[in-house]
């Protein structure tokens, strides 16, 4: 089933970013695996010019908006999510086979990057995030970059643990540490799996707010890697070096921090079910708690699917002893 399960990634960002003339629409049929003799081309003309930004947003990508949306059935549950932990692409019902979508920012993901080649600058970029591409916040590492710091560091293990632990690193898969960013990202990422149109969106601002910085940083940085012009090439060449390691070390040693930090901000701020809200007139606490009720789909979900087990006598329903 590989349209359904790879090309209709592919399909979700052309209708996303195709110009319109390209009339993305007509190969719903191919996407959905219904018409595979309705192929879809290789590439699209763009709408417009996509920044490296857009490109990690768009790595975010659930279907959100197309027919394809896992969000808005049952399988989403009370929080609309588009995420069906556990089962796997494919699940039976006697002899009937079923999809789950296999959207663009998955669970099943070890890690993630956007390579940025930059042939007017200095040294390319790789913004490299941990785990699934939804909620990784992405680290910039220059391409001359020679050293990560200990909560990034993969030493070209690929995830192995054996190899993981022969080289003494931070955290494994069967190993939780704190000090691994994948580990805080997944944290954070199943925390918002839990609760997911109440979490995920906090997540997805605290993002936007870093990155935003993180690509003025490294702006700036770009034109410190571009003085010095009293030195020989060659001094020029070893001193940028230098300089793009220590940012690049430096940035993504602070990110580890601030994403472990944001994890207890997001915790509290969501423990129990509720949403916590600043209130300076609560004398006892300074916050309040909201709770975040279920929208009236998912209660007639409920109802139709339960009947009266959970009805309250004398509320407009008759209960019946089954």
């Amino acid at each position: 089933f590989g349209a359904r399960f790879c090309e209709a990634r592919v399909f979700s960002f052309f209708v996303a970013v195709a110009a319109p003339s390209e009339h993305v629409e007509q190969y719903l049929s191919y996407a959905k695996g219904y018409n595979l003799t309705n192929r879809m081309p290789l590439y699209m003309k763009v709408g417009k010019k996509l920044s490296v930004n857009d490109t990690m947003w768009h790595m975010r990508n659930h279907y959100e908006g197309t027919w394809l949306d896992p969000r808005n059935d049952v399988g989403a549950e009370a929080w609309q999510s588009p995420m069906r932990l556990g089962e796997g692409l494919m699940w039976k019902l006697g002899s009937q086979s079923y999809v789950n979508e296999r959207v663009i920012g998955t669970q099943y993901a070890g890690w993630n990057i956007v390579g940025v080649q930059r042939p007017n600058k200095r040294y390319s970029v790789l913004w490299f995030g941990a785990d699934d591409s939804t909620f990784s916040l992405h680290a910039p590492i220059y391409g001359a970059t020679s050293r990560i710091p200990p909560a990034w560091d993969g030493a070209d293990c690929m995830g192995r643990t054996a190899c993981r632990e022969k080289h003494h690193l931070v955290g494994t898969i069967k190993d939780f540490d704190f000090g691994s960013m994948h580990w805080v990202t997944n944290m954070i990422a199943n925390y918002a799996y839990s609760r997911y149109d109440q979490v995920a969106p906090a997540v997805k601002s605290k993002l936007a707010e870093l990155e935003g910085d993180l690509f003025a940083q490294v702006e700036a940085m770009d034109q410190k890697l571009e003085a010095h012009p009293q030195l020989r090439r060659s001094q020029l060449d070893c001193e940028a070096a230098k300089q793009a390691t220590e940012f690049s070390f430096n940035t993504a040693k602070r990110l580890h921090e601030v994403w472990l930090k944001f994890y207890g901000e997001l915790f509290a701020t969501f423990v129990d079910g509720y949403k916590m809200t600043a209130d300076p007139d609560d004398l006892f606490s300074g916050v309040r708690k909201v709770t975040p009720h279920w929208s009236e789909t998912w209660k007639g979900t409920v109802a139709n699917a339960t009947g009266t087990h959970y009805m309250v006598p004398g509320t407009g329903g008759q209960c019946v002893d089954a």
